[in-house]
């Protein structure tokens, strides 16, 4: 699929066929939605501490060693991560302490994860932001290097399947996306 820009401003990836060009001509599908979607996936699955883990154990094939124990120390945050939202979330405590609380949680995160990546050799995912909303602020500011080596660590190649309607919606069960972990 290649990236074109259509009249009146629209962007696309198509299946391009033309000299040059092996596609079929037949299958298209909106850019800003395709990308959106895209970013929410991979920001979601490096926002999960245990997909972290398994990224980084992929890097080397190792299945486990000896990082079992900083993968349930990983797990018992995020489950204190969640504890806070929901304490927020029923008026048991204010807003400043529930960010102090979750900034603080938040880099035992990352001590925890660049332990795992020296552990395993990885240092791709030390330098990745550990929040969801940190990981959709670098996508926007690092750019398509980034992004690409992201998408590239985290999923196999992307299929675009045909629309099954002629609707001009996005509709993300056209898609198959395979995750490497």
């Amino acid at each position: 699929m290649r990236s074109l820009q259509r009249e009146g401003g629209r962007r696309t990836y198509a299946c391009r066929k033309g000299p040059g060009l092996d596609g079929c001509g037949r299958v298209s599908i909106r850019a800003p939605e395709l990308e959106e979607y895209v970013r929410d996936l991979i920001c979601g699955m490096l926002a999960d501490p245990v997909t972290r883990a398994a990224m980084a154990r992929l890097d080397t094939g190792d299945e486990d060693e000896g990082d079992g124990s900083l993968l349930e120390v990983l797990r018992e945050i995020d489950e204190r991560r969640q504890r806070l939202i929901d304490l927020y979330t029923d008026g048991d405590i204010d807003r400043a302490s529930f960010r102090t609380r979750k900034d603080r949680l938040d880099d035992e995160a990352r001590e925890v994860e660049a332990q795992i990546a020296n552990r395993t050799g990885t240092r791709v995912l030390s330098e990745v932001p550990g929040t969801y909303e940190e990981l959709v602020a670098a996508w926007e500011e690092r750019g398509i290097d980034f992004q690409r080596r992201l998408i590239e660590a985290l999923l196999h190649p992307i299929v675009v399947n045909p629309a099954r309607t002629r609707k001009r919606a996005f509709d993300p069960g056209r898609l198959e996306i395979v995750p490497k972990a």
